[in-house]
């Protein structure tokens, strides 16, 4: 009986090199061969990481491989098409750019062509406010420029700028609304619609839920020649 402890593999393999010898053989040999083979199968186990890293005995090539790496790696070194400016061309061309000038003498030809030619001025401002209420106060709003307005000697038109705004909604969240202005002379016409395209008129407005709700037109009236 050979008295050392051997992994289950070398045992095995000893098992094996006595059947082949039929009994007769060298036990010495054998032990020395045994340590041989428990030797390598330590030096199977043992780490071998560095075997597959650069510069080992047998480094991994991920070409041809599927799927992605965990780590991000460096965009190898290749040309762009040259529809693309690089950082030196954009730079360059950065560089290159000329004063504005051409645009301080635009501005002032502008500044000559509204005092000489235009004749702008605004010459009336007014702001109402209208609450829905059902039967007798909704859409359709009017206003006129009043009377005592005098326009200058100058105008040959006039234009209205129109600002239209709700509040005192029964919620909390304010509704779309939409509005449309239509001008004739001096006056002005403003019809609301809600969201669903619906012109809210005095007979409709408790079945629009727009009762106290209140629209404030604000109006500049502009002339010009």
């Amino acid at each position: 009986m050979i008295g050392h402890q051997h992994s289950t593999g070398a045992v095995l393999m000893m098992a094996g090199l006595l059947a082949a010898c039929g009994g007769d053989c060298d036990c010495k040999n054998i032990e020395d061969r045994i340590a041989e083979i428990d030797s390598e199968i330590i030096a199977l186990k043992a780490p071998h990481a560095a075997n597959h890293e650069f510069g080992g005995t047998d480094p991994i090539n991920v070409t041809g491989l599927y799927g992605v790496l965990t780590e991000p790696q460096p965009p190898a070194v290749h040309e762009h098409n040259t529809l693309y400016y690089s950082r030196s061309e954009v730079d360059s061309i950065l560089a290159a750019k000329t004063d504005q000038t051409a645009f301080s003498a635009l501005d002032a030809d502008v500044t000559l062509l509204e005092t000489n030619s235009l004749n702008k001025s605004a010459i009336y401002s007014d702001t109402v406010e209208y609450t829905f209420t059902n039967g007798s106060v909704g859409s359709p709003f009017s206003g006129d420029i009043p009377d005592s307005v005098e326009l200058n000697s100058d105008t040959t038109q006039i234009v209205p700028v129109v600002g239209v705004t709700l509040s005192n909604f029964s919620s909390l969240l304010k509704p779309r609304f939409f509005y449309t202005c239509e001008i004739s002379g001096t006056s002005y016409e403003i019809r609301i619609f809600n969201a669903d395209g619906n012109e809210v008129l005095p007979e409709t407005v408790t079945a629009f839920d727009w009762g106290g709700v209140t629209v404030k037109i604000s109006v500049i009236w502009t002339a010009f020649n």
